[in-house]
């Protein structure tokens, strides 16, 4: 019998969600493992959709042996109901209803009463998990290994196309990989002698609304034009993008602009992406191997880098906005064709 994999994501339907979903799909059914698909947002993007992630109820050992989760906000949770099922009966809080053997409990006192020793005793056993976002919980995780070519990335910006003035797009403020991400972006900006300051940097959510927003604010702040908008996202680069079509802007004449992911949309887009490409098929790919092995109950490394390369394309001014032939420039600056 094979073994029955779970993967944990907000949604399947567009941009890096959509490509993590593809490309485990695509590895599980060439490795001949089942896969137990569980999308159901965060709970927190929309109040009137928290009914969606019901679904996580049923991440337990009884219907799947391992768990690929894709965010940190699923892998704190993971590891709040983990704590959770590891309380014994016996801590459970003495309450006002039963301190007083003399009390008679009306039944609703009773079904409180009955229903706190339930959750404790009916908890399933935790399903071991890896992430595909790297994280400082504890958990094993597999990640692309991005500082180098992100480097490198800003260099070409600054030396090649000659940018001197950056906004940064970056990610949901109280996430780890993001706030590491624009700590390192901003690093590597100072050492080019670009100072960042607080009011150039939106806290988005990794998506394409994010983006859209984060332009309303540089105009809304007269923190326009500048030479380049870093977005820590493909999704919030598309995001950008579609604000600067509906507003006449132009890229990369008006500002460039450069993400990182390298989703598919990013080379298909009508100013396609200049953007950090960190594989994803190898990252998914690695994920499920580790979450077999977690599933056979083998021992797994604790963080796993997997190498990322760079795309130079139309929105930083490398491929000709007249040039549909050509995918990317690589970092030797050679054409790569579709």
């Amino acid at each position: 019998m094979c073994n029955r994999i779970g993967l944990q994501i907000n949604s399947i339907d567009s941009g890096l969600k959509a490509d993590v979903f593809n490309s485990i799909v695509k590895k599980c059914a060439k490795d001949n493992i089942s896969l137990v698909v569980f999308p159901g947002g965060t709970g927190s993007e929309n109040s009137y959709q928290y009914q969606d992630s019901a679904v996580y109820a049923h991440i337990h050992k009884n219907n799947i042996d391992s768990l690929i989760v894709t965010s940190e906000t699923f892998l704190r949770e993971h590891l709040e109901e983990h704590l959770l099922e590891e309380i014994p009966v016996e801590v459970l809080p003495e309450t006002d209803e039963i301190s007083d053997p003399d009390k008679v409990l009306n039944e609703e006192e009773i079904d409180s009463v009955v229903g706190k020793h339930v959750s404790f005793t009916t908890a399933v056993q935790p399903v071991p998990c890896v992430s595909i976002v790297e994280n400082n919980l504890g958990e094993p995780f597999v990640a692309a290994d991005y500082r180098e070519k992100l480097s490198f990335l800003i260099d070409h910006m600054v030396n090649v196309h000659g940018c001197k003035t950056f906004n940064i797009v970056a990610g949901d403020k109280e996430n780890y990989v993001s706030r590491k991400y624009l700590s390192y972006c901003v690093e590597m900006l100072s050492s080019y002698g670009v100072k960042i300051q607080m009011d150039n940097i939106f806290w988005g959510n990794l998506d394409e609304t994010s983006g859209y927003g984060a332009m309303i604010y540089f105009f809304q702040k007269h923190l326009m034009p500048v030479d380049c908008i870093i977005a820590l996202d493909d999704d919030m680069a598309m995001g950008v993008e579609q604000f600067a079509k509906s507003h006449n802007l132009n890229i990369p004449q008006d500002f460039k602009l450069v993400g990182m992911g390298n989703i598919t949309r990013s080379r298909f887009n009508s100013v396609s992406i200049t953007t950090l490409d960190e594989n994803i098929d190898n990252i998914c790919s690695c994920a499920v191997d580790l979450a077999n092995d977690l599933a056979l109950g083998k021992e797994i490394p604790h963080k796993k880098l997997m190498p990322v390369t760079l795309r130079f394309r139309q929105s930083c001014g490398c491929v000709a906005l007249d040039d549909y032939a050509t995918n990317y420039k690589n970092e030797k600056g050679e054409d790569v064709p579709f």
